[in-house]
């Protein structure tokens, strides 16, 4: 798809059978009465012309081309692509290289994920605070009896699981009426 509406007259020279000189493209356009808007930031007038008014055989030209462009950008984009995978690959050991090729050929890209993203910026695609992982690590380096002891405190009656701390028996006296 084309993003580029408007052209200036020394942008069409030369295009699609067009005229070589810049004024007498501007004649051109005058008389066929293309669309056109005043460019604004230059000294004088000068004009750009909408694509939609060009001769057909303009836009056919101008299409192709950036056809053309995108075309090459994606095949260097692909060669770039294969490139550093291939210098990737080379700075592994042979049985490295056998496990990551059969890794992507099992699981796809998203296999490698593990390997290529850090802990804390998974957590972080999670949602998963610093404060968060800092208490969940606190609490797995404790013994298992006190571990056991302050998820005990947590639980309530009829849940088994953890409460939050303002639903804590303790917290939870009845008013005196």
């Amino acid at each position: 798809m084309m993003t580029k509406e408007w052209f200036t007259a020394k942008e069409l020279q030369g295009l699609g059978g067009l005229p070589k000189a810049a004024n007498s493209i501007s004649r051109k356009a005058t008389l066929e009465e293309w669309k056109k808007r005043q460019r604004k930031g230059v000294k004088g007038v000068a004009y750009e012309y909408h694509i939609s008014s060009l001769p057909v055989e303009v836009q056919k030209t101008l299409v192709d081309d950036v056809d053309s462009k995108i075309r090459h950008s994606d095949s260097d984009k692909k060669i770039d692509v294969d490139s550093r995978l291939i210098s990737a690959l080379s700075l592994l050991t042979p049985e490295e290289q056998s496990t990551a090729v059969e890794i992507v050929r099992v699981a796809g890209i998203v296999g490698l994920m593990p390997t290529i993203v850090s802990k804390q910026t998974a957590l972080e695609a999670l949602g998963v605070t610093k404060q968060q992982l800092h208490t969940l690590e606190v609490l797995q380096a404790l013994p298992h009896d006190v571990l056991k002891e302050i998820l005990a405190r947590y639980e309530g009656p009829k849940q088994g699981g953890p409460v939050a701390p303002e639903q804590e028996p303790h917290k939870s006296r009845k008013k005196a009426g």
